[in-house]
């Protein structure tokens, strides 16, 4: 029953804000990839418009695109899928957790795994983080459900599995790190909790309980292998792409910043609720079954950490979107932290504060505006470019102008990327994404503004354009 209600709601939440903003910048890159007429031809132009991703949600989108057209409600009802596939998947991902210890005679979470299992799906259905992303014409939402595709197979292995969850494991590995390489901060997690009891008993490797560990991280192995034979090209291609100064805009993150992710994503009101039934859910689970534990922190915490040696030894690398996955075990910690309540009404309790405050977070985000009025600002610019070329700034947010003229190709033809000031043309469509001393130039190059809208501005060479 728990289940069923967390996908009803979650899909609820998903699939009804589909046409609530427009295309963003980053969208517009998907559609454009998505958008080439043959497989060859989107994988060529992901490499130039998604640098350093592989391409299995373009390519997944170039069908689906096929199948039920390119307005923005049909698109993003792919990700909307696969947001609400999670919730299943986060089911499956924490029943197979709470019964890891049970494989080796543990005392394991075994008398409320159905129940606690339903109250993550539950917790994951109504949290803003993995709602707002499967609003979105991107690859997060597909690689949060690969990734947990993929931890089920994983730990199901894990406790005795079979050849198809062995076979499993490796497929999903390959395949989520096709959505996004940043799924292989998870399998990283995995593969220190596969490393502690190796160490163990490095000196008897030939234990059934260690070989089976070592067995499954050749699974794993084996996924990563799969993966970094497709992605070589791809790869090279975003280290390019680094070079250029695309990841420029992310900022240097505080160190403070792996727990701030958390509140954020969770909701200033909300985190200290989800907090304490999280760290008591990881007391119990400690006693009761301390290898799942160990897991759920391994997986909850490694990832963002490791984002944050990468930002100061290497590159500000410390984004939210790639770290969703690290949010299933903080909620799968909470729901143990329900379930070890003393009796049934606080169970109850605890758990119609958690969903209301969720829903609360959900729906003060909802009333505010998250979009900039490319739809708008792309006629606009148009019409006052007069049928010359018009630019736009930043580059790359020229496809999704091109997405919103769509329906007139002489006009979508007319705009162009200014990265870079002295450009030529009369118009520039200038959003407030484009920053530092390259914006500056531009709006000092086009002075006068046609209009101003919600996250951009139209703005001319000459004074007098309607």
């Amino acid at each position: 029953m728990l289940l069923g209600l967390a996908l009803i709601v979650g899909a609820g939440l998903r699939f009804t804000g589909l046409n609530l903003y427009e295309m963003s910048a980053d969208e517009g890159a998907s559609w454009a990839a998505a958008a080439q007429p043959s497989f060859l031809k989107v994988i060529e132009s992901q490499r130039r418009l998604n640098p350093a991703e592989l391409g299995l949600h373009d390519v997944s989108l170039h069908y689906w695109m096929d199948a039920f057209g390119d307005s923005l409600a049909a698109m993003r009802a792919l990700s909307a899928l696969a947001g609400t596939l999670a919730i299943l998947l986060t089911w499956l991902a924490a029943r197979e957790l709470l019964a890891l210890n049970a494989a080796n005679g543990s005392p394991a979470i075994g008398d409320y795994r159905d129940l606690a299992a339903g109250l993550a799906a539950l917790l994951i259905a109504v949290n803003l983080i993995t709602i707002k992303y499967s609003l979105e014409l991107r690859m997060y939402p597909l690689m949060l459900a690969l990734v947990l595709a993929q931890v089920a197979c994983f730990l199901r292995t894990a406790r005795g599995g079979t050849l198809t969850s062995y076979f499993g494991t490796a497929i999903f590995t390959a395949l989520a790190i096709g959505a996004h390489p940043m799924a292989i901060l998870v399998f990283a997690s995995e593969g220190a909790w596969i490393l502690c009891p190796i160490i163990q008993h490095w000196q008897n490797l030939s234990q059934a309980p260690v070989r089976k560990l070592v067995y499954l991280a050749s699974s794993v192995g084996a996924g990563l292998i799969l993966a970094g034979i497709a992605a070589y090209p791809v790869l090279r291609s975003g280290d390019r792409s680094a070079h250029r100064g695309l990841l420029n805009w992310v900022q240097q993150p505080p160190l403070w910043e792996p727990f701030a992710l958390f509140n954020k994503g969770i909701g200033s009101v909300a985190f200290p609720v989800f907090a304490a039934l999280a760290i008591w859910g990881a007391i119990r689970g400690w006693r009761r079954a301390r290898s799942a534990t160990i897991f759920a922190l391994l997986w909850m915490w490694l990832p963002p950490f490791a984002l944050m040696i990468g930002s100061y030894a290497v590159h500000p690398v410390f984004v939210e979107r790639y770290l969703l996955a690290a949010f299933v075990p903080f909620f799968i910690l909470a729901a143990i932290g329900i379930m070890e309540l003393p009796s049934d009404r606080m169970r109850a309790a605890a758990t119609m504060l958690a969903v209301v405050l969720a829903l609360g977070h959900d729906y003060a985000w909802s009333r505010k505006p998250h979009d900039a009025q490319w739809h708008e600002g792309a006629r606009i610019a148009a019409a006052a470019a007069g049928g010359k070329p018009f630019e736009v700034a930043p580059g790359y947010a020229v496809n999704v102008v091109r997405y919103y003229l769509r329906d007139a190709p002489a006009a979508a033809g007319l705009a162009r990327q200014a990265d870079t000031a002295g450009t030529g043309g009369d118009v520039l469509l200038l959003s407030d994404q484009s920053k530092g001393r390259v914006a500056q130039e531009l709006a000092a190059q086009y002075p006068h503004v046609v209009v101003h809208l919600r996250g951009l501005d139209v703005r001319s060479i000459a004074r007098n354009r309607n």
